[in-house]
């Protein structure tokens, strides 16, 4: 009985430090991924400062590997150009939750600008897919982002089709101007040099 309690109170003494540990762990996570943000953001144009933070992010996702950290390595890795890093970023969040949609789009991105276009179509068809199952915030930005990809497939038919459907669907919405005069202006290259 005495050793039966013994057990009992050891495993709760470890799941207590555990929980400390943790609470430890995503404190210090978050304070890299802080400094990380603010390095980026006082010298984005600095490309040691920038590879500097992508040191911190990394840091950061090995203590706690959370989306937010992978996207703004991804960011930072597009802006130094190094796409190798971007699909990295991309791949380590696909780990998590392997339909995200915003990982698949801006992995396909990250392909092209590395001149793989092969696989960058199938992941922007990828992310048609997952788009589907994907919540937005506001249907607007979800048929847009439809129409877009549409673009990146060189998929004009359905393209201009969407585009028109979006028109009659949202113009009366308030956000419709901006995202239409986008679409309207639509230029692929541009586009993926955007990132």
């Amino acid at each position: 009985m005495l050793l039966k309690i013994k057990i009992v109170f050891i495993s709760f003494f470890i799941t207590i430090i555990s929980c400390r540990n943790k609470k430890t762990v995503d404190a210090e996570a978050a304070v890299l991924f802080k400094k990380a943000s603010e390095v980026f953001r006082k010298n984005y144009s600095n490309n040691d400062s920038l590879m500097y933070a992508i040191n911190l992010l990394d840091s950061s996702i090995h203590l706690d590997a959370r989306p937010k950290f992978y996207f703004t390595k991804y960011q930072i890795s597009m802006l130094l150009k190094r796409y190798d890093l971007a699909i990295n970023s991309t791949n380590g969040i696909l780990a998590i939750d392997q339909n995200n949609f915003m990982a698949l789009f801006l992995k396909g991105i990250a392909l092209e600008c590395s001149k793989e276009i092969d696989s960058a179509m199938s992941n922007y068809k990828l992310a048609l897919k997952s788009l589907e199952s994907t919540r937005f915030e506001t249907p607007i930005f979800k048929e847009y982002q439809r129409i877009i990809l549409y673009g990146l497939l060189k998929d004009t038919v359905n393209f201009n089709l969407a585009r028109k459907q979006f028109k009659e669907e949202f113009n009366s919405n308030k956000e419709f101007t901006a995202y239409y005069e986008n679409l309207i202006n639509f230029n692929r290259a541009d586009y993926i040099k955007s990132f």
